[in-house]
């Protein structure tokens, strides 16, 4: 995976529309929600089992459902 720079980003926001905001979201919401899902799943099992993280990860699938 790439990292994503704050240049890349915004390099063309300023004169978008938004059909072209909104595909961008539409294709990149989804893979965001889904690296942190993974990103989560390597915790340490003490902290996944807590219940804070348990309803945050909850909170991540859902939206992650959501828009895909």
């Amino acid at each position: 995976m790439l990292p994503v720079l704050l240049c890349h980003v915004t390099s063309g926001s300023a004169n978008a529309c938004e059909k072209t905001s909104f595909v961008f979201l539409r294709q990149e919401l989804p893979v965001r929600f889904a690296n942190i899902m993974k990103e989560i799943d390597f915790l340490p099992d003490k902290l996944l089992s807590t219940p804070s993280l348990k309803l945050l990860l909850s909170w991540y699938c859902k939206y992650y459902y959501y828009y895909r």
